[in-house]
């Protein structure tokens, strides 16, 4: 009983003392005079002009705080203002201060405006703000127990690029904010911008966990959606959930379990959905394992359709050396009268420290059906590697295939993805054109007017390799040992040197051509004293022979 007497006394004493502590500060209060010292202090150590209207006014319960009313902040060394908002409320923890320290509680805005502004030269309007004296002494540490934030707008434009964002309507509802915490995150906002047009409400809600020590940062039972108009696409629909999401880039490590993307919408004239499933991944930096990833992709139009699927299992490795035993690829494409289905497959091996990414053994099938085709439809076995190295923006391509009675090898090195440059060698033992592109008699008398090339789809391309095919068929002649070197840049093409063998003669010559011009072709013929070849700057830019040329004697 003494003792409880004793615990009575002392809660007594304390809440007397608060009590007595309480009313001490209503009667020094001075708001005038703190407003002055809180500006005071903005304007030497920021260099900005703080302006509050109206008293402060203190607040006991449940905490003590500050609350006021309209406020403005102005930018750096200028009077031109950055910031404004109606109204806040701080509260701070109680005990600390005993302890000469402050350490927010709650802090409540409500009507923020603000600007923010990235320069030409790359720094941010806020960069003073963000920095701290080394000299000052730390009396207010980064501990918040909520955050509230009511009808805020925030303005981001971007002096390099000439883009700008604003997030209007935002309502911020958020937990513990400290250098490590957890805690539940619901926001709510319409954002608009340019370059692309975008006009979309947004919305996330969930779970968050981040310590900024060790740069870890990771959502649970999230689920944020999108919809309106974003980044080009019109009449977005996009939502993400997940179980688990947690990611730490400096280590290279990601950790994620039921994951769900999906998007739909119309991008130009085509509308997509896509869907995208996790189960389960882990990328460790010494093991990396996961279940299954799905994604499934489908494309409508005026005149093409596209569903594919693409599946990637048995993932291991680590956080710099990924490996997927298979990633699968089913594709079914309708491009007006022409149908293309295809299953392709190859194990991946990335390298993310490097960005280099490996596709060593592509194989299956692609089959292309049209009616206007004389075979009506072809399937290609195909048989194909690719290595990129997206740090040097390279990549090389081998392919192999069979058309009917034609072997196809082709190899590309890709120099820069962007403008596209690429070098390429490409083999055909034989290929008999005749055969399914039939050359039609012209009729008596009639003369086909020349047609211009037009090489509209070579501009922006930077392209040179060389083509060999062992025998060729067209138009009825037959070559052997045909070699073209083939250049195209600035919307321009040049074939030369050409050469094959004909009936125990040569062929050698140039095409060339600018986009929008008709080519020229000059050859030179040996071996055929008696017949002159002709060429015309036909849209297919074959040369046309003697329809029975002689053997020189």
């Amino acid at each position: 009983m003494k003792a409880l007497k004793y615990i009575a006394f002392s809660v007594g004493g304390l809440v007397a003392l608060v009590i007595a502590a309480m009313v001490f500060i209503v009667a020094t209060f001075d708001a005038n005079k703190l407003k002055g010292e809180i500006t005071q202090v903005v304007r030497d150590k920021k260099q900005r002009t703080l302006k509050i209207e109206g008293d402060l006014a203190l607040s006991f319960w449940p905490s003590i705080g500050v609350k006021f009313g309209k406020t403005s902040l102005s930018e750096h060394k200028s009077e031109q203002v950055f910031a404004t908002l109606d109204g806040a409320h701080v509260t701070v923890a109680l005990m600390p201060l005993l302890g000469k320290r402050v350490v927010v509680d709650t802090i409540e805005l409500g009507g923020v405006k603000a600007a923010l502004l990235r320069r030409k030269d790359g720094t941010l309007n806020i960069d003073d703000l963000l920095s701290r004296d080394p000299d000052e002494p730390e009396t207010v540490r980064f501990d918040i127990a909520g955050l509230r934030v009511s009808n805020a707008q925030l303005d981001w434009r971007d002096e390099k690029t000439g883009q700008a964002l604003a997030l209007s309507g935002l309502n911020l509802s958020a937990g513990r904010l400290a250098s490590a915490a957890e805690g539940n995150l619901d926001l709510a906002a319409r954002m608009t911008g340019d370059k692309p047009t975008s006009a979309a409400d947004i919305r996330l809600a969930g779970r968050y966990r981040y310590d900024l020590g060790q740069k870890l940062f990771g959502f649970s039972k999230l689920d944020a959606r999108a919809s309106g108009d974003l980044a080009g696409i019109e009449g977005l629909d996009l939502a993400l959930s997940t179980g688990t999401l947690q990611v730490q880039p400096t280590k290279g490590e990601l950790a994620l379990e039921g994951v769900s993307l999906s998007a739909r919408g119309k991008g130009g004239t085509d509308s997509f959905d896509v869907k995208i499933d996790a189960p389960k991944l882990v990328v460790a930096a010494d093991k990396t394992s996961g279940a299954a990833i799905t994604a499934v992709l489908k494309l409508t139009g005026a005149q093409r359709s596209v569903d594919a699927r693409l599946n990637l299992s048995g993932v291991e490795g680590s956080s710099q050396a990924l490996r997927i035993a298979k990633l699968a690829l089913d594709l079914d494409a309708k491009q007006g009268e022409t149908a293309v289905k295809g299953a392709l497959q190859s194990p991946l091996a990335a390298n993310t420290a490097a960005w280099t990414v490996e596709l060593p053994s592509i194989t299956g099938e692609i089959s292309v059906a049209n009616p206007q085709m004389p075979m009506k439809s072809v399937r290609l076995p195909i048989a194909a590697n690719l290595c990129a190295d997206l740090a040097k923006r390279q990549a090389s391509v081998g392919v192999g295939t069979q058309f009917d009675e034609s072997r196809i090898a082709a190899k590309i090195d890709v120099s820069r993805f962007s403008p596209l440059a690429f070098g390429f060698d490409l083999d055909i033992d034989r290929l008999n054109v005749d055969k399914y592109f039939p050359p039609r008699p012209a009729a008596a008398g009639e003369k086909k007017p020349e047609q211009p090339l037009d090489f509209s789809v070579l501009r922006g391309l930077d392209a040179n390799g060389t083509v060999r095919i062992g025998q060729l068929q067209v138009a009825n002649v037959k070559a052997s040992n045909v070699r073209l070197e083939v250049k195209a840049s600035n919307g321009r093409l040049d074939v030369a040197p050409h050469s094959a063998s004909l009936y125990n003669g040569s062929l050698s010559g140039a095409l060339s051509g600018r986009r929008g011009r008709r080519a020229t072709i000059a050859a030179l013929w040996t071996g055929y004293p008696s017949c002159t070849p002709s060429f015309s700057a036909s849209s297919r830019a074959s040369p046309s022979f003697c329809p029975s040329p002689r053997p020189a004697t």
